[in-house]
């Protein structure tokens, strides 16, 4: 079994360290299902299970999309 991660950043605010209720705008979007638009993202998820290869389509740096 082969086993993959990628982090993209999408601009989402960085949650908050302790237990602490929601606070409106400070959390911003809501971040699931980012990315279904991405044509880079979409490349890696396609290409893993049948290569077991990750591609960088990122260029060697941090990966950061703002499509939703």
């Amino acid at each position: 079994m082969q086993a993959g991660l990628v982090l993209w950043d999408d601009g989402t605010p960085t949650p908050p360290t302790t237990d602490v209720p929601p606070n409106g705008p400070a959390y911003g979007a809501d971040p699931h299902g980012d990315g279904r638009g991405n044509a880079s993202l979409i490349t890696q998820i396609s290409t893993f299970p049948t290569t077991g290869v990750i591609p960088d389509v990122c260029g060697g740096m941090a990966c950061r999309s703002s499509t939703p």
